[in-house]
């Protein structure tokens, strides 16, 4: 048997497959037929790949190097990892570029829309590494983020598998240990995300 298929197996039949559904962990005739479909597609191995990453490296507790980070930003080691609890405080800094103004409807960030997306990148690992380094969060935060919401209140955003957030956005904070930090991408640019609880 594939490692890749037992993996697949174990993560359908011991339930944590829910953690990623809208739904939580609802036990419906809904479910059931999710249950259904992802062991068929575990027992002909389309789980073999990660569905929200394109390498299999990317930002640690310890970062990453230059070269591994142009490539990927995306903390694909924690993303792989199974998720640790059903409801985190996190915060996050945003970062977007240029080419995203569509997502936002015409509200994009001043500092986004006259940013490339490899600015964004390097950006995004600069913050990243700085937050490592041990500067407060909470002052980057203020300072660099793009998120209007949260970025000048400091205020932390509630995360639960089915809370109205972008997906690996949820993801991820779902997976993080507290006071661990990673960097997901989404449609409206780079979150670097911290759980504080």
């Amino acid at each position: 048997m594939r490692p890749c298929l037992f993996r697949s197996i174990s993560r359908v039949s011991s339930g944590a497959w829910l953690l990623d559904q809208p739904s939580g962990y609802s036990i419906g005739p809904m479910a059931r037929w999710r249950f259904i479909a992802a062991f068929l597609l575990a027992l002909a191995g389309a789980s073999c790949s990660s569905p929200t990453t394109s390498t299999p490296a990317g930002p640690t507790t310890t970062g990453p190097d230059a070269e591994e980070a142009n490539s990927s930003l995306q903390s694909t080691a924690i993303m792989a990892r199974e998720p640790v609890a059903n409801r985190v405080q996190v915060q996050h800094i945003l970062i977007g570029w240029s080419e995203l103004t569509d997502a936002y409807r015409g509200g994009i960030d001043p500092r986004a829309r006259s940013r490339s997306r490899q600015q964004a990148d390097e950006l995004t690992l600069e913050l990243y590494q700085r937050v490592q380094a041990g500067e407060p969060f909470e002052t980057l935060m203020a300072e660099y983020s793009e998120d209007r919401a949260s970025a000048v209140s400091g205020q932390s955003i509630e995360v639960t598998p089915d809370a109205g957030l972008v997906l690996d956005f949820r993801r991820l904070s779902l997976r993080l240990a507290v006071g661990e930090v990673g960097i997901v991408q989404s449609p409206y640019g780079w979150h670097i995300i911290k759980r504080i609880a």
